[in-house]
C-alpha cells in the first residue's frame, strides 16, 4: 500500500514558494511558519477534514526505500525544471517529515508515535508547525558519527540550538543492548562552551547515579567531533505535548492534580538542589520534561541535567538579539521557548540560582491548568486569581504559585526542595490525598518516590457530569479472581461461601483495545431528576424515597437496567450536537477502571481495611448511602467504584462466562433473565465489595442499593 502524499506535496510546494532561490538550511526555520500556512491552504483544499488525521497516521508509518521513492516523484512532480541539488534538498527534507509527525504524537499511550490521538483536530496552518522539521540534520540514519563506537544512528529525535538528538542502536544488534540517545552539540559556541565550563557539571551529574527523575546521562564523548553525551533512550511523549491532550475537547486536569504533577517534578528537581555542590537546571521547560508508561502510570523524566546552562544561555543570547517569528511561533507551539520559562536574573546574564528552576517550574505549572504554551509567567494577578479561583483552586495553592515568580529572595521558595515541601503542605489540606510517606536511606537522603498517577484527560458534560477517559490496555494481572485469592478471602471471612466466588474464576488475561471515558461519579439524585423531569419518563417513586434521607448528591438508587437505559437515551439528545455516545459500560471495563492497575482483592491491596479509604460499606456506612465523592479516588480519577450502591453493566449475567471469556474486549451479549451488577453497595460486607466480585439483578429490579453510572464513546472528530 503506497502512503498518501497530499500533504508531503503541500509541505513540498509550500517549501519551494517560501525560500525562493536561498539555501534550505539557512532560512528554514524563519520560514516554517509561512510554509506551515501556505502548506495547510493547499492541503486543507486537496483533503477532506476527515482524511486529515488518517493521512497522518499513514505518515507516522512510513518508513523505508518505498517512501523515499515515492518522494523523488513528488519533488519531480512539482520542480520538475528545479537544479538537481536543490530537488535533492527539499526530497531530504520531506524524507524527515514522517519521523517529525512521530515525534510530535509520541505520548505515554503511544510511544512510538503511529496513531493520532482521539480529540486531535487540525484546523489552521499553525496547528502543521509540530509536524514540521525544524532544519536539515547534519547526520542521516545509519551514520555512525563517533569513531570506534558500535552505535548506529536510527532515528532522529530532535533538534535545537544545543545541537541534535538521534535514537541509535548497537551495530550488531547484540542481545541486552537496549538503545541510547546520542546528543550532539554542534553549534560552535555551544561546543566551546560544554568543553571548558559545563563538562565538571556533566561528570557530577553521572557521578550520582541513576535518578528515577531525569533522563540517566549514561557516557561522554567530549573529544569527538562533534562532541557527543549519550543519555538512557525514554521513549514517550512530552509534557508539552501532554498538556495539550489534558485539555483537548475541554479535558483538563484539577487544580490538586495539576500541583501533584508538579510536586513530582519538584522532588526531582529539589534533590539536585540540595547536593554538594548543587546543580541547577536552568533549562527546565515542557519539551525537556519526557512522559512514559511504567506499570500502567505515567511517570516524568527531566532530560538535560548538566547541559542546560548551556542551552539557556543560548536561547537568551538569541532572544536579546531579537529572536525571528519563526523561531518564537515553532519554540512556542512545542513547549521549548527558553526565554519564557527563564527568571528575569537569568535573562540578565546573572549567575545560576535555584529560583531559576523554581520561576520555571511556576510557569510549567500554570500552563498545566490553562493549556496555553504560548503564555510564560502571568502578567495580570487579579485576572488569572479570580480564573483559578472559579476553577476550585484553593487560596493556599493559588499563593504558592503566585510566589514562584516573586524576585523577593524573602517571598519566593529558596529552591525546589522547599517548593516541594510547601506544596505537600498545601494539598494535604485539600480533599485529595496526601503524598504517600517516604522512607529515608542510610544516608539520610530523601529516596525518589513512586510517581503519582496523572490527571486523565476529561470533560464536563451539560448535565454537570465529569467524565475520565480510560485508556486502552491490559488487566495488570488478569480479570476476576486467582483460586489463592479466593482462598484469602475465605480464610479472613470464613462466612463468605457460596455459588457466587465461582462466577469470578478463572482468573484470565483481558486487554480492553479502544479507550472510552467513564463517569468520575455514580449517577446522583439531582441527576436523575433533572431526567425524570425534563422527559416525563414514568418509574416507581421508589427512587424519590428509598428508605433513607438522600440529598441531591447522593448516588440514585431504586433504579432498573430499563431505566438507566432510558436515561442514557435521554442524555444522548441532550448532547447530540457534541456527538456523544452515553452507554452503559461492559463487565470487563468496569472492572478495568476500578482496578486503575492494581491486583488486590480490594484494588490496591489484599487488606479488607482497605475499604475504609476508598468504599461506604457494612462497616462505615451507618444503613444508608452516602454524597458521592466522599472516599478516597482510584488511581484513575475515580470514586465510590466500591461500596455505596451496586452499578449496573451492559452485559446480560452467565455464571460460566469466564470459561470462554475473549480475551479483548469481551461483552456478553447472549440475552438471559439477568443483567451483571458490580461493586457491592452500603450494607455490603467487604467480600462483595471487591474488584472482581460478580453479581446479577433482573432487568426491572429496583432496590435501594441499586444505581448507575454511565460511560461514553470518544467524541467524534
Amino acid at each position: 500500500m503506497r502512503t498518501p502524499l497530499v500533504l508531503l506535496k503541500a509541505i513540498g510546494k509550500a517549501i519551494l514558494n517560501a525560500v525562493g532561490g536561498g539555501v534550505l538550511g539557512d532560512i528554514l526555520l524563519d520560514a516554517l511558519p509561512e510554509i506551515a500556512n501556505n502548506a495547510w491552504e493547499d492541503w486543507s483544499k486537496a483533503q477532506e477534514a476527515d482524511k486529515r488525521c488518517a493521512e497522518l497516521a499513514a505518515l507516522a508509518q512510513s518508513v523505508g526505500d518505498d517512501l523515499s521513492e515515492q518522494i523523488e516523484e513528488v519533488v519531480r512532480e512539482i520542480a520538475p525544471d528545479a537544479p538537481p541539488e536543490r530537488r535533492n534538498a527539499v526530497a531530504g527534507y520531506l524524507k524527515q517529515v514522517p519521523a517529525a509527525v512521530r515525534r510530535s504524537l509520541r505520548r505515554p499511550d503511544d510511544p512510538t508515535g503511529t496513531t493520532v490521538p482521539a480529540g486531535l483536530v487540525l484546523r489552521k496552518g499553525e496547528d502543521l508547525l509540530p509536524f514540521l522539521p525544524t532544519r536539515m540534520p547534519l547526520f542521516k540514519p545509519g551514520d555512525r558519527p563517533l569513531p570506534g563506537v558500535d552505535w548506529v544512528l536510527a532515528e532522529l529525535l530532535g533538534t535545537g540550538g544545543f545541537g541534535e538528538v538521534w535514537k541509535a542502536v548497537h551495530a550488531y544488534q547484540f542481545e541486552g543492548f537496549e538503545p541510547v540517545a546520542l546528543k550532539f552539540c554542534i553549534d560552535p559556541s555551544a561546543r566551546q562552551r560544554l568543553l571548558t565550563h559545563e563538562a565538571k557539571v556533566c561528570a557530577q551529574v553521572r557521578k550520582q547515579g541513576r535518578h528515577s527523575g531525569i533522563v540517566a546521562l549514561e557516557q561522554t564523548y567530549l573529544s569527538a567531533d562533534p562532541p557527543c553525551l549519550q543519555y538512557e533512550y525514554v521513549q514517550g511523549g512530552d509534557l508539552a505535548g501532554l498538556i495539550l491532550e489534558w485539555h483537548r475537547d475541554g479535558s483538563r486536569p484539577t487544580p490538586e492534580q495539576a500541583a501533584r504533577v508538579v510536586l513530582r517534578l519538584c522532588e526531582t528537581v529539589g534533590y539536585f538542589h540540595r547536593l554538594t555542590p548543587r546543580i541547577i537546571h536552568r533549562d527546565l521547560k515542557p519539551a525537556n520534561i519526557l512522559t512514559q508508561r511504567v506499570d500502567g502510570q505515567v511517570v516524568f523524566k527531566i532530560a538535560d541535567f548538566g547541559i542546560g546552562g548551556i542551552a539557556s544561555a543560548q536561547a537568551v543570547q538569541v532572544s536579546r538579539r531579537g529572536a525571528s517569528v519563526g523561531y518564537m511561533m515553532t519554540s512556542l507551539v512545542r513547549g521549548s521557548c527558553t526565554p519564557m520559562y527563564a527568571s528575569p536574573r537569568q535573562l540578565h546574564g546573572a549567575e545560576p540560582d535555584p529560583w531559576d528552576d523554581v520561576h520555571a517550574l511556576g510557569v510549567i505549572w500554570h500552563q498545566i491548568l490553562t493549556g496555553n504554551l504560548g503564555q510564560g509567567r502571568p502578567t495580570c494577578s487579579k485576572w488569572w486569581h479570580q480564573g483559578l479561583e472559579a476553577r476550585g483552586m484553593s487560596s493556599g495553592l493559588i499563593d504558592l504559585l503566585e510566589s514562584c515568580f516573586e524576585e523577593d529572595p524573602s517571598v519566593h521558595p529558596a529552591d525546589a526542595a522547599v517548593l516541594a515541601e510547601r506544596l505537600a503542605a498545601a494539598l494535604a489540606t485539600t480533599s485529595a490525598p496526601a503524598p504517600a510517606p517516604r522512607a529515608s536511606r542510610e544516608d539520610g537522603a530523601a529516596p525518589p518516590r513512586r510517581q503519582a498517577p496523572l490527571p486523565a484527560p476529561r470533560f464536563t458534560n451539560s448535565l454537570g457530569m465529569t467524565l475520565v477517559r480510560i485508556e486502552p490496555g491490559e488487566f495488570k494481572f488478569g480479570m476476576g479472581s486467582t483460586k489463592q485469592q479466593i482462598d484469602l478471602l475465605l480464610k479472613q471471612f470464613p462466612d463468605a461461601k457460596g455459588e457466587w466466588l465461582d462466577w469470578e474464576q478463572p482468573q484470565h488475561p483481558v486487554k480492553i483495545t479502544r479507550p472510552f471515558y467513564l463517569a468520575a461519579h455514580p449517577v446522583t439524585v439531582g441527576q436523575f431528576r433533572r431526567f425524570i423531569e425534563s422527559s416525563g419518563h414514568k418509574t416507581d417513586d421508589k427512587w424519590r424515597s428509598p428508605g433513607f434521607d438522600q440529598g441531591e448528591d447522593h448516588p440514585v438508587v431504586c433504579v432498573s437496567h430499563d431505566d438507566a437505559l432510558a436515561f442514557l437515551s435521554w442524555l444522548n439528545q441532550q448532547e447530540k450536537e457534541q456527538k456523544r455516545s452515553y452507554r452503559l459500560p461492559t463487565e470487563a471495563e468496569w472492572e478495568y477502571a476500578c482496578r486503575a492497575g492494581t491486583g488486590g482483592l480490594y484494588g490496591a491491596s489484599d487488606d479488607p481495611a482497605e475499604l475504609d479509604r476508598v468504599a461506604w460499606y457494612s462497616k462505615n456506612s451507618g444503613s444508608a448511602t452516602h454524597p458521592v465523592g466522599q472516599k478516597q479516588e482510584n488511581a484513575f480519577g475515580l470514586y465510590d467504584m466500591l461500596g455505596n450502591v451496586w452499578e449496573w453493566c451492559d452485559d446480560w449475567f452467565d455464571a460460566k462466562f469466564y470459561q470462554s471469556s475473549p480475551k479483548e474486549d469481551p461483552r456478553n451479549v447472549k440475552e438471559a433473565p439477568r443483567r451483571v451488577i458490580r461493586g457491592g453497595c452500603w450494607y455490603n460486607l467487604p467480600g462483595y465489595c471487591r474488584p472482581a466480585d460478580r453479581y446479577w439483578d433482573t432487568p426491572g429490579g429496583r432496590y435501594d442499593y441499586l444505581g448507575f453510572r454511565v460511560a461514553a464513546a470518544l467524541p467524534a472528530r
